[in-house]
């Protein structure tokens, strides 16, 4: 490789596995006619002289209350928290080498109300005591500051565009709408001016029978980026948790459980599953896991007439399973039993014999049920940009069992 690096052109730096510019160089040196040279990397972000770093500024105002001798205690938390210039990359044209810049770009803001609520339910004279910890948080999420002007930018690979707008949340997905799927040829729209029907990317590929229903926006018979919609955004909206503890005698039982409502999820899980079995059924059997995935309880469309939820599975010439869909855009609100623990404390008279303190048997189960209606393994499991292909390590659900002994 050495000789053949001197005439290297200055786009490439001649690495290979196992490759080597002799003399003990390494395969990263870039030459020209044998002087070393150093260009600039334009698979990546064009670098900025002048970043700084992130400032993250935030004001709050509490209020905290008890009621009936302490038997209820409140508190009340109001907070502004702004994100100011924040490293993002965005599109610049390609004509400066760069398909991307990076630099302190963007502003947001997160404003919202946390609130705690402690109660006693019971009288402090009964035996049974029966406790309650309440916290739930309200937050809004929006976008203050966008370079050039704050004009609206469209960032992302074609298949997960996002937008970013003034005082909208951020990753907003970009997507098209598709409200069902056609049940038969007659059913999806014509040109009236050529009399074709609508079609898929300027190309000759027209929609069909058992295709999804992506919605013509611009109203030009032509499905293509222009009829993206804002579909959503990953930003959560109420999140909280309630942990009851409940005494008698011995006896003690905690429960905690979590929630999180408001917000969207990409499914690149279903997404990568069904494009994967619209494929070549026999030759991609082997690298691609979608012919071999499981279906059950999916209603695909099949004969016309079908009142289907999802297009045919063996008709891809107008790219039904790509995830820039309504159909992968899904609720990720979900409510999950995090921790149960319970327990029994032996008679003070048992551990006395044993000349011991005190001896509690307890076990403890986490993370034991999650109710949730998005078809993804876990929609706790997502990425801060809204999407997820299901491959992330599952919460695990645990059981342990002790025995706690003071000596």
């Amino acid at each position: 490789g050495g000789y053949y690096a001197q005439y290297n052109q200055l786009t490439s730096d001649v690495r290979w596995q196992g490759s080597s510019l002799g003399s003990g160089a390494t395969a990263n040196v870039i030459t020209y006619n044998g002087t070393t040279a150093v260009v600039p990397n334009y698979n990546t972000a064009a670098p900025a002289a002048n970043i700084s770093w992130e400032k993250t500024p935030q004001m709050n105002l509490g209020l905290d209350a008890s009621f009936l001798r302490d038997r209820f205690a409140l508190n009340l938390d109001y907070y502004i928290k702004d994100s100011r210039e924040i490293i993002f990359s965005v599109p610049v044209p390609i004509t400066s080498g760069y398909s991307l810049a990076q630099n302190n770009f963007v502003d947001i803001r997160n404003r919202g109300v946390e609130i705690t609520l402690n109660t006693n339910n019971l009288s402090n004279r009964s035996k049974f005591r029966w406790r309650t910890t309440f916290n739930v948080a309200f937050n809004k999420n929006f976008v203050t500051k966008l370079p050039a002007g704050n004009r609206d930018f469209v960032f992302g690979p074609p298949w997960l565009q996002r937008t970013l707008t003034i005082g909208q949340p951020l990753y907003a997905f970009l997507a098209w709408r598709v409200p069902g799927v056609y049940s038969t040829i007659d059913d999806v729209p014509v040109d009236p001016l050529t009399g074709q029907r609508i079609r898929w990317e300027s190309s000759n590929n027209f929609f069909g029978a058992g295709d999804g229903m992506k919605m013509d926006v611009n109203g030009d018979y032509n499905i293509t980026a222009l009829d993206k919609v804002n579909m959503g955004d990953p930003q959560t909206r109420v999140y909280g948790g309630l942990i009851n503890n409940l005494t008698y005698k011995g006896f003690s039982l905690s429960i905690l459980t979590s929630f999180v409502s408001g917000r969207k999820l990409w499914n690149g899980y279903l997404s990568d599953k069904l494009n994967g079995a619209s494929r070549g059924q026999f030759t991609d059997w082997g690298p691609i896991s979608g012919p071999a995935a499981e279906f059950n309880g999916l209603n695909f469309w099949h004969a016309p007439g079908d009142v289907a939820g999802l297009p045919s599975l063996f008709a891809p010439s107008v790219d039904n399973w790509h995830i820039a869909q309504s159909l992968f855009i899904e609720d990720a609100s979900f409510v999950r039993i995090k921790n149960v623990n319970i327990g029994y404390m032996l008679p003070d008279k048992i551990a006395h014999k044993l000349k011991l303190k005190s001896i509690r048997i307890y076990s403890v189960m986490d993370n034991l049920k999650v109710f949730y209606n998005a078809t993804v393994p876990d929609p706790e499991l997502v990425s801060p940009d809204g999407y997820t292909n299901g491959n992330d390590y599952p919460l695990p659900k645990k059981f342990t069992f002790g025995l706690d002994i003071q000596l």
